[in-house]
């Protein structure tokens, strides 16, 4: 049995949701990127309405659809891009330093995934802008921490309190949406 006072090494997944402030963004944005988000969602609520559509869907289905202007959903393609390097470079920047490895295993925009509301809600038009302006993203991380033996079994909850702590200054929210401890592969006392 280690002793309480023994380091070790554990590997913990997390799944954080991030949102880039959009004032953070302003400088690098053009008055059109700006807008992105509500000229898409008008376009969008324009095509459920004219379709009768029940709910708003996710934006691969408007890809090839003849209602909607393909330049627009390339723009959004292209800024969500810039928008998730940025992210990237900003959780990388401030966990490198409290944790001994950072390693990001995907990185989604969620304005490309189903929208949470219908058009029979009042406010959908802006929630929905809001939702396809690209500046929220979900990753998936594998931190590894070094800490004492004892503490090992609490690593989930110490490491999503770090990982909220060293990112609340740098977006304009953070959640920790899922945390696992991954089995430690060098350990051959887990299984």
């Amino acid at each position: 049995m280690d002793s309480p006072g023994t380091l070790g090494i554990v590997p913990v997944a997390l799944t954080i949701q991030v949102v880039m402030a959009p004032a953070r963004l302003e400088a690098q944005l053009s008055a059109a990127e700006r807008s992105l988000g509500r000229t898409l969602a008008e376009r969008v609520e324009a095509i459920v309405r004219t379709e009768r559509l029940g709910y708003f869907p996710a934006l691969d289905f408007f890809d090839d659809h003849p209602g909607m202007d393909p330049e627009l959903i390339c723009k959004v393609k292209a800024l969500a891009a810039q928008i998730r390097k940025r992210v990237k470079r900003e959780v990388q920047t401030h966990l490198w330093p409290v944790f001994s490895s950072v390693q990001i295993e995907r990185a989604t925009t969620l304005a490309f995934t189903l929208p949470r509301m219908t058009p029979a809600q009042p406010d959908a038009l802006a929630r929905l802008a809001q939702h396809y302006f690209p500046n929220a993203v979900r990753l998936e991380l594998v931190l590894t921490t070094l800490d004492k033996q004892h503490r090992l079994e609490e690593a989930e909850k110490f490491s999503s309190n770090k990982v909220v702590r060293n990112l609340r200054d740098a977006f304009e929210s953070v959640s920790v949406t899922a945390t696992r401890r991954l089995t430690d592969l060098a350990d051959p006392g887990h299984n």
